[in-house]
Parts: C-alpha cells; sequence; structure tokens
C-alpha cells in the first residue's frame, strides 16, 4: 500500500515538473511589422503666376497733392503766358484718378525745395520760364512775343525734394495768326503752344506717379 502512494506521489511530481517546463517554454508570438505601402500625401496644386501689378485709382480724399508753383527768369515774359502752361498742366493733372494740384504762385527754386522739404506726402512741381536766348535781359528782344520760349519743369518729391522728373519744352507764346492772348492748341512753327506745353508736363509728371504707384517686390 505504502508502495504504491509512493509510486503516484512520484508520478505526480513528474507530471508537475513537466507542465512546468512546457509553460516556461512558451514564447509570445511577435506582430510582423505592416509591409503595406505608406499612404501617399494628397497633391496639391500648383500655384498660380502672380499677375502684373496694377496701379488702383486712390479715393478722393488720399489723392496724392501736387503744389504748381512757377517763376519767370525774366519779366519780358509775358504772365499770361506763363499762367496758361500752368493751368494747363494743372488742369490735366487734376482730371486724373489719383493725383490733384493745388495753387503754389511764384517760387524760386529754393522757395520750391523747402516747400517740398516742408511737406509729409504733397509734391511740389516747379515751372521756370526763360527765353532760348543767351541773355534774359528784355532790351535785346525787340519782339519778345515771337521769341522762342522755355519752359522748365521740375517734380520735387516730399520730404527729401528729390528730383523725381524734369525737361525743358520749347514753346512759343503765340500761333502765327494772332496776337490777342496765349495760343490754345495751335502751333507757332514748329514750337508747341502754352497749351500744348502744359498737356505735355503733365503727362510726364502723371506717368512718373503711377509708376511710383505700383506695389513693391
Amino acid at each position: 500500500m505504502r508502495s504504491a502512494l509512493a509510486v503516484c506521489v512520484v508520478l505526480l511530481l513528474a507530471w508537475q515538473s513537466t507542465t512546468m517546463a512546457a509553460q516556461s517554454g512558451r514564447r509570445i508570438p511577435r506582430t510582423r511589422p505592416s509591409t503595406s505601402p505608406p499612404a501617399s500625401e494628397p497633391a496639391t496644386a500648383p500655384s498660380a503666376a502672380p499677375e502684373a501689378p496694377v496701379p488702383v485709382p486712390t479715393p478722393d480724399g488720399e489723392k496724392i497733392e501736387i503744389l504748381a508753383a512757377q517763376y519767370r527768369a525774366s519779366f519780358g515774359i509775358r504772365q499770361d503766358v506763363c499762367d496758361a502752361v500752368v493751368a494747363a498742366c494743372a488742369r490735366e493733372i487734376g482730371e486724373s484718378s489719383f493725383a490733384t494740384t493745388m495753387p503754389g504762385g511764384e517760387l524760386s527754386r529754393k522757395a520750391a525745395i523747402d516747400k517740398a522739404k516742408a511737406s509729409t506726402n504733397g509734391y511740389v512741381l516747379w515751372f521756370e520760364f526763360s527765353f532760348d536766348i543767351d541773355s534774359n535781359d528784355p532790351a535785346a528782344l525787340p519782339n519778345s512775343d515771337n521769341s522762342l520760349l522755355v519752359a522748365h519743369y521740375v517734380l520735387f518729391e516730399p520730404v527729401t525734394a528729390k528730383v523725381r522728373t524734369q525737361a525743358r519744352i520749347y514753346f512759343r507764346s503765340y500761333d502765327g495768326y494772332s496776337s490777342r492772348g496765349p495760343t490754345i492748341g495751335a502751333r507757332g512753327g514748329q514750337a508747341l503752344s502754352p497749351t500744348e506745353t502744359g498737356l505735355k508736363a503733365a503727362a510726364a509728371v502723371l506717368d512718373t506717379l503711377e509708376r511710383d504707384l505700383l506695389p513693391r517686390r
């Protein structure tokens, strides 16, 4: 009886040791890495080409202010002729969408520069009128009405008084058929009339200011 019991105990111990050995030998299966390719990112649409900058009309309250002044280098030049040039230029500039003019009266070049430096946002357009001769002495001009005149205009920018544009335009006071006053639209020979002179100056000034209004890159 005792021997049978001993045999049972031995068998039981052997069975437990076998079970424990089997359990200790188990391995936890490892997860295999995914072999599927990564999801591709959505394709982005190509960016549109930048459009060329276009000047935007400025509201009336924000128009560029231009002070139009003049200076006669000789008293032999009629005042109404100079006024006709400046008036035509100011009228043409005032009809633009981004600029307006104000009368500046008679100023020397130095006074015009000082006006521009004292301004924070207003330009100064200065006209100098002279005869197309070596001397501006009226005594040397027996018929000043028929003499060739020169309108030298300069556009000074605010704060720095830097010259933005300038040119000399040759013109005559009257046409070849009338001596009643400044020519409006007609030419004396190949020279421009006072009105045409003002319009030509205005076109150059507006072209310069229009380039300044383009967005900076």
